[in-house]
């Protein structure tokens, strides 16, 4: 009979940790759900910074590209006009 008694004990200790063990298990699998989600969303906005600065660059490169175009046009005319004033 204390076998018994004490085998009921064992078990329902057992099926306490177990509980609690599930319940850790499963509080920890919210925290890594949560932690992915956030690592996603950080994905996404480093990709969309890349995006942009990539944009950015481009936009800068055709402004730079334009304005060394007007660099060299203004210095033709000037001097296609010296040249027909007869200076």
């Amino acid at each position: 009979m204390l076998c018994s008694t004490q085998s009921k004990k064992d078990l329902s200790e057992l099926s306490e940790l177990i509980d609690r063990l599930q319940e850790d298990l499963r509080i920890k699998q919210v925290s890594l759900d949560e932690a992915n989600e956030t690592l996603f969303v950080m994905e996404d906005s480093v990709e969309q910074h890349i995006a942009v600065k990539k944009h950015d660059n481009h936009i800068i490169q055709q402004l730079n590209n334009q304005i060394s175009s007007l660099k060299v046009c203004p210095s033709s005319t000037i001097n296609s006009s010296h040249s027909a004033a007869g200076f």
